[in-house]
């Protein structure tokens, strides 16, 4: 008859099958496996690790990956004792919680690609994109040089869309204040002053995944929108606030604000994109 006991140890749990002791019926001792599982982001990429500080697992288990917008990845694991395995999870569905069929072993991970993503563009500054002088125009004698200077904001807040041809990065910058100056060409042409602000600028950039056995990820156009436009100038050339008005909402402002957005995270992603955005969960040893 065979009899299995299972002794708890501090560092590892042994397994001795114990028979009568004679050399056709020797005592076994099996070391059962101890498992630790472990979450990280590292540079944008969410990283699981299981390690096996026990015998070798000698069956595959199933863990299940649930991330926060509710899509699911099962991975099945077997790991060798003293030994490892690593795998890198898609980053493209949020925050993600990783457990084993049972339960006993849990992890959880932040939205690691969140982190780098929010971070390109947190440096950015509008005024980059605003030409000075911002327009010259002639009114009657006078020809007006007209700046805006001392712009303010607030963000920019990032958000990662899912669209029907891979994602969206959407950067939204709010409050955006600014002094506007109308420089007079002679003494007959007064300096006029006024101000300008806009409710957001919202900036979108594709991100193209072109899906399959090895997803092909690339950066795609980005387009711009301007909310809650208002330009004031005083005094009798209040009129100028219109051609102002057409200079933001047209496509001068909008291109520059774009050119200028798409050139930032070609520079500090583009060609790190495909490596940076993971579709598919996979693992290695």
């Amino acid at each position: 008859m065979l009899r299995v006991i299972i002794y708890s140890l501090a560092a590892f749990s042994l397994l001795l099958s114990s028979g009568c002791g004679s050399d056709d019926d020797p005592i076994v001792a099996v070391l059962l496996p101890e498992l630790a599982l472990t979450l990280n982001c590292n540079d944008g990429i969410t990283e699981l690790k299981l390690n096996n500080f026990g015998g070798a697992m000698t069956a595959d288990e199933m863990f299940e990956a649930v991330f926060a917008d509710g899509e699911r990845d099962t991975l099945y694991l077997r790991v060798g004792s003293a030994d490892s395995i690593s795998c890198t999870l898609s980053n493209i569905h949020g925050p993600v919680t990783v457990a084993n069929e049972e339960g006993s072993l849990t992890a959880s991970s932040d939205d690691c690609i969140d982190v780098v993503l929010a971070d390109i563009l947190a440096d950015f500054d509008i005024q980059s994109a605003i030409p000075s002088p911002l327009v010259v125009s002639d009114v009657g004698i006078c020809t007006y040089t007209i700046f805006l200077r001392g712009v303010t904001f607030s963000g920019p807040v990032y958000d990662l869309l899912p669209t029907n041809t891979g994602l969206t990065l959407r950067y939204t910058f709010s409050n955006i204040r600014g002094n506007l100056s109308a420089e007079g060409s002679n003494i007959l042409c007064p300096d006029l002053t006024g101000s300008m602000t806009i409710t957001s600028i919202v900036s979108e950039t594709e991100i193209i995944i072109d899906e399959g056995g090895n997803p092909e990820v690339s950066l795609g156009q980005t387009t711009s929108s301007i909310n809650g436009l208002n330009v004031s100038i005083g005094g009798p050339l209040g009129f100028l606030g219109d051609l102002l008005t057409d200079f933001f909402l047209g496509s001068t402002f909008t291109r520059n604000l774009e050119q200028i957005v798409e050139t930032e995270l070609n520079a500090r992603a583009g060609s790190d994109l495909a490596n940076l955005v993971i579709v598919n969960s996979g693992c290695g040893e």
